[in-house]
């Protein structure tokens, strides 16, 4: 067998029932049976490969003009660009989320003492005449 047999599509039927013979073949048969064929398939590929060539007929040309070819790499290279800036975005975006709970966490005994101040300070009533604050002005 070629090393390729398998590899390059000729007559997808033999090589199916080469494959399934090689393959699910009784080990007692085997010896005798797979030298009568090898030499029958290396025949047989020989003859269907001598009228083919594995070669392509013919080299694929571009129609792509120049300049438009530069502007399609510019526009991928910026798409690149914009994809490589949104990561980055994102990235510190989650860090920004992550330092902002950190700070929210660390401060939230604070925030609670304050409203309780404030809610004290709400309490307390403010009457203060006007004798009281011009007297102590004076005495400022």
């Amino acid at each position: 067998l070629s090393r390729h047999y398998f590899a390059l599509p000729t007559n997808c039927g033999e090589q199916f029932s080469m494959f399934n013979m090689i393959a699910f073949e009784e080990p007692d048969d085997y010896e005798d049976e797979n030298l009568i064929d090898l030499e029958a398939l290396k025949a047989r590929t020989n003859q269907s490969g001598a009228g083919k060539s594995s070669k392509p007929d013919s080299i694929l040309q571009s129609t792509t003009d120049a300049t438009e070819w530069s502007l399609e790499v510019e526009r991928v290279q910026f798409l690149g660009h914009i994809t490589t800036l949104q990561k980055e975005i994102v990235k510190t975006l989650g860090k920004l989320s992550s330092r902002e709970k950190f700070l929210n966490n660390e401060l939230e005994h604070l925030v609670t003492e304050y409203q309780a101040a404030q809610s004290q300070l709400s309490e307390v009533p403010v009457t203060v005449s006007c004798f009281e604050m011009s007297s102590s002005m004076l005495i400022v």
